[in-house]
C-alpha cells in the first residue's frame, strides 16, 4: 500500500461496502486534506474503519465531509484549519449538539468552517436544540451555516462563539429559494448576539427578514 505517501484524499459518493476490506491504522502520516461524500441506505450509520486512522494524521488540516452525523466523526480536531460538513442525503441527520460543542472546543486553529444540511429529523425541525454551553473558536475567520429549519440556525448561532469572525454567510438550503423562511425574533436575537466587532461581511441567501430586524442587525455591524 502507498497510503503512507498520500497528501490528499478525495472520495466521491461511497458507502460502507466500498471499504469492507480496508482497515489501515496510522496509515496517513503525510495527509493534509481529506474529502468524502459518505452515505448508507438504511439501518444504523456505521463509519468505514479506515476513517479512524484520520485521528492519527498529524498534518491533516482541511476536511470536507458529507455525512449524516454532525458529531462523533474521528478527526484530529486540534490541528484542523478548514472544516466543512454537509448532509444533502435522504437519511436522518443526527444533530448531537452537546458532542458537537465538545469537538468544536478542540478546534483552536480553525480558520474557516461551514455546516449545511437539508435532511433533518422531524423533531429538530419543530424544536430548537437546547444549548447550555458554547464552543469557543478563537481563530475562526469565515463561517457559513446552511439550514432548512430556523431552529437549526438558532442552535448553531447559540452554540458557536467566534470573537475574530470576519465573514458570516447564512443560507436556505431547500430547493425552492422563494420559499425561504422569515427569520423570527428569536433568530434575529441569536444573530445579534453572534455578531462580533470584527465582522466585515454578512451574507443572507434566500432568507426573508423584517425591515426593522434587518436595520437592527446592520446597525450592530462595525463600521
Amino acid at each position: 500500500s502507498h497510503c503512507h505517501r498520500w497528501k490528499a484524499i478525495d472520495l466521491g459518493a461511497c458507502t460502507l461496502y466500498d471499504f469492507i476490506y480496508v482497515q489501515p491504522r496510522d496509515s496517513f502520516p503525510l495527509l493534509e486534506s481529506f474529502s468524502m461524500e459518505y452515505s448508507w441506505s438504511s439501518g444504523t450509520p456505521h463509519l468505514p474503519p479506515f476513517l479512524y486512522a484520520l485521528q492519527m494524521s498529524p498534518r491533516l488540516r482541511a476536511v470536507q465531509i458529507s455525512h449524516d452525523l454532525l458529531a462523533g466523526l474521528p478527526l484530529p480536531w486540534p490541528v484542523l484549519t478548514d472544516y466543512h460538513w454537509r448532509n444533502h442525503g435522504d437519511g436522518q441527520s443526527n444533530l448531537d449538539m452537546a458532542r458537537f460543542i465538545d469537538e468544536m472546543n478542540q478546534c483552536v486553529y480553525l480558520l474557516t468552517a461551514s455546516f449545511s444540511s437539508n435532511s433533518l429529523i422531524s423533531q429538530l425541525q419543530m424544536q430548537r436544540p437546547m444549548v447550555v454551553r458554547h464552543a469557543v473558536l478563537p481563530r475562526l475567520r469565515h463561517l457559513t451555516i446552511g439550514f432548512d429549519a430556523v431552529p437549526i440556525l438558532e442552535g448553531f448561532l447559540d452554540a458557536l462563539r467566534a470573537a475574530q469572525l470576519e465573514s458570516l454567510t447564512l443560507k436556505w438550503t431547500l430547493e425552492d429559494p422563494i420559499a425561504g423562511p422569515f427569520l423570527r425574533d428569536s433568530a434575529c436575537t441569536a444573530l445579534l448576539r453572534f455578531v462580533s466587532s470584527s465582522l466585515r461581511a454578512l451574507r443572507l441567501e434566500h432568507i426573508h427578514i423584517q425591515s426593522i430586524s434587518l436595520l437592527q442587525i446592520l446597525t450592530s455591524l462595525p463600521n
